[in-house]
């Protein structure tokens, strides 16, 4: 009786040779679901049943048996002893029990026969016990150098037994584990949290074993990260260098005008982020821009008292806090940056003429002599990362001032149709802005040259005309 095929083919003398094929197993007789049967035990004599189907897969009717457990204090099937004919593509079912006063694990097999094939079905029943499932990444993946990065790790005990459980891991490791030991219920979880704050590029690496009670096994696992370096850095825009950027200067500025100053917020890292601008008026800006810590909300507060001046209270004081400086403004204040991407901020400065130039001649300052300065701290802060970019930003608000010599002009009798000359000096008494005049004309009058630029500390001479064409 043959038991596989054969082929022929040609050899290279012209000779043929047999090869044999591969013999294909044939299809099995009976399918059996489910393939096992598994109970999980929560206390002692309590029925636990569930149902066998039994499947004739072949194309010809077959006589199918089952066969007992052999432990049949726990163990036993309805019915009891199965024979029965099944046709092509019928089916039979089987209800298995188990019961028992003992928590314990137990096992046996149940056996599904016919005349050419055995199945055997593991039976299981095991004892409360707990079954600790890991939910979480213990890969960081790419981790920022010098950032603080936690995840959390949850500890699922899907088991109906509670257990109690402690970590180990290597006490020079850069990885923080908190906390170190705990107790998970029955059908409950557990969390461990996992710092990482890493001083060194390169991957990291460390090794944590977990112990349980005595019916779950230790487990080992990695934890591990790649540290990459990552700069955050503020950079200039009008030189075509773009190099950073550590101070914003807007010079002097004309009270009710406006100059634009562009910077760029550089993510130069893999990691991405979120951005919020902070600006604050403080006198100590250059300082506190070179200072690597924050200062907290109790610090604001002693900072902003000794600004106050002497006899202030808190209730019932006639002096009030000043109208906060407002000319430094930004935008956008928050925003997100890609890994390396670049995200164009806008910085306005506006100063605002004070309130206390109003009021009588005598307590006003001298104009050539009034500005205000006005300096603020810009801090950029990253919500993926602790580190802020800070950087202070100072401006100037002055007045113009133009003196003409003489303030009043008087011209002679000028007959009519005529013309009169008077030469009129303006002088720039800044010393810090050029002041640009614009002579607009009126009735018989105009002045030669009507508009120009004066340098600070400079003066310009113009030609004011007299041409009366009536009388009067």
């Amino acid at each position: 009786m043959a038991t596989g095929f054969s082929a022929t083919s040609m050899s290279r003398t012209g000779k043929s040779s047999m090869r044999a094929l591969p013999v294909l197993p044939p299809p099995p007789t009976l399918r059996v679901f489910p393939p096992s049967i598994h109970f999980d035990m929560d206390e002692t004599g309590e029925l636990y049943g569930e149902t066998i189907t039994i499947k004739n897969c072949d194309n010809r009717p077959h006589l199918v048996r089952t066969k007992q457990p052999e432990n049949k204090a726990q163990w036993s099937i309805d019915p009891p002893f199965t024979s029965v004919m099944l046709a092509p593509g019928m089916e039979t079912t089987v209800q298995v029990y188990f019961c028992t006063d003992e928590l314990k694990d137990f096992a046996d097999t149940l056996l599904v026969m016919t005349h050419d094939q055995v199945v055997e079905v593991p039976l299981l029943a095991r004892g409360p016990c707990a079954n600790i499932e890991f939910v979480g990444d213990f890969d960081f993946g790419l981790v920022v150098n010098e950032s603080i990065i936690t995840r959390q790790i949850i500890l699922r005990n899907k088991g109906n037994k509670a257990t109690t459980w402690r970590v180990k891991h290597e006490k020079s490791s850069l990885f923080k584990l908190d906390p170190l030991e705990g107790a998970i219920e029955a059908n409950s979880e557990g969390h461990l949290d996992i710092t990482l704050k890493p001083s060194e590029l390169g991957p990291v690496t460390s090794a944590v074993t977990f112990q349980f009670d005595d019916d779950v096994a230790t487990r080992r696992l990695d934890v591990s990260a790649s540290v990459v370096a990552q700069a955050l850095e503020l950079l200039k825009v009008d030189e075509g260098e773009g190099g950073p950027l550590r101070k914003l200067l807007f010079g002097s500025v004309y009270f009710g005008e406006a100059n634009v100053m562009y910077a760029d917020v550089y993510n130069d890292g893999p990691m991405p982020t979120d951005f919020t601008i902070k600006m604050q008026a403080r006198k100590d800006a250059e300082v506190q821009a070179l200072n690597e810590e924050d200062m907290d909300e109790e610090e604001e507060e002693k900072k902003k008292a000794t600004d106050r001046p002497e006899g202030y209270q808190e209730e019932g004081a006639e002096w009030s806090e000043p109208k906060p400086d407002s000319s430094v403004t930004c935008e956008p204040m928050e925003g997100f940056l890609g890994p390396y991407e670049k995200v164009r901020l806008a910085f306005t400065y506006a100063p605002d003429l004070r309130e206390d130039l109003r009021g009588f001649k005598v307590t006003r300052p001298p104009v050539a002599a009034y500005a205000v300065d006005s300096t603020f701290l810009c801090q950029v802060i990253f919500g993926a990362f602790p580190k802020r970019l800070k950087m202070p930003v100072i401006g100037r608000g002055v007045l113009p001032c133009l003196k003409v010599n003489p303030d009043k002009v008087r011209f002679s009798e000028v007959p009519l149709h005529g013309a009169g000359d008077a030469v009129v000096t303006l002088e720039n008494e800044s010393e810090e802005m050029p002041v640009v005049f614009n002579i607009s004309r009126a009735t018989f009058f105009t002045a030669k040259p009507s508009r120009g630029l004066i340098q600070p500390g400079c003066s310009a001479s113009t030609v004011v005309t007299y041409s009366p064409r009536a009388l009067g």
